[in-house]
């Protein structure tokens, strides 16, 4: 009981140094973040500008997509002949056993 009284004091006082230093960091990110907030903002538009940038050049990469969404039987094309060859097999197979 005597041990426990000795090293309580000490460890209370142990815990309390470090939540008061760990808080008096979050308090200087805090202020420091809130004495640069401009830069802070630059980075954060600059951010997205490039995001925007990069979705625009995309866009313009693709211009056939519109194209391609007006016109699907250019796309289809080929997969409708293959479709077309395999019925007529089908039809050959099935004419073959009546």
């Amino acid at each position: 009981m005597i041990i426990t009284t000795l090293i309580l004091p000490e460890l209370v006082s142990v815990h309390l140094l470090v939540t008061v230093s760990l808080f008096s960091e979050g308090l200087l990110i805090a202020s420091k973040i809130n004495n640069n907030q401009h830069i802070l903002n630059w980075v954060i538009g600059g951010i997205f500008t490039l995001t925007a940038v990069i979705q625009a050049w995309k866009m313009w990469r693709n211009q056939g997509a519109v194209h391609k969404l007006e016109h699907p039987e250019e796309v289809t094309h080929h997969i409708e002949e293959q479709i077309e060859k395999f019925e007529e097999g089908l039809d050959k197979i099935t004419h073959k056993e009546s």
